[in-house]
């Protein structure tokens, strides 16, 4: 079950021109909505996965920084922070970990803005009701990034 309303039409024999159209019509039909419903609650129990969970996967990639993964030294020497000594809330933000063409290591993590925004609208924050929603933004972004003092903090001796 892919939740795609189009590719279920093309696979129950609707023709390419007509399957997006079909596919939503047939969404609102009362008993493939209920049978939906059915196998998707079957899913959720299936694979234990909750609001809760996605809330604070994505809780982990908005609140990890580039600080979780490294230290800058003195003469601004990068170290990566080996993953053993990072706790396991902020690995999750890391999407990948490879050697550079040059044997340099290359850190990539989940995209944090993303993360915010998908925060931000599941907290109903780019529906202000003054209709200020780049305030909203500003003061997430406000709470949820460092200080300039924790930023000096990484070019302090080591």
């Amino acid at each position: 079950m892919d939740l795609n309303a189009t590719q279920a039409a093309l696979r129950a024999g609707y023709s390419q021109k007509t399957a997006g159209s079909q596919g939503q019509r047939l969404l609102k039909n009362v008993e493939i909505a209920a049978a939906i419903k059915k196998r998707t609650d079957a899913r959720i129990k299936r694979t234990d996965i909750t609001a809760d969970f996605v809330l604070t996967e994505l809780m982990k990639i908005a609140a990890a920084n580039l600080t979780d993964f490294i230290t800058i030294g003195k003469r601004n020497r990068i170290s990566i922070i080996p993953t053993q000594d990072i706790p396991a809330d902020k690995l999750a933000a890391l999407s990948g970990i490879k050697k550079g063409k040059n044997g340099e290591l290359e850190i990539k993590t989940h995209d944090k803005l993303r993360a915010l925004e998908m925060l931000m609208k599941h907290l109903g924050l780019f529906d202000k009701p003054d209709g200020n929603d780049e305030n909203a933004l500003a003061e997430f972004l406000k709470a949820t990034t460092p200080s300039p003092e924790d930023i000096e903090a990484l070019y302090e001796e080591e």
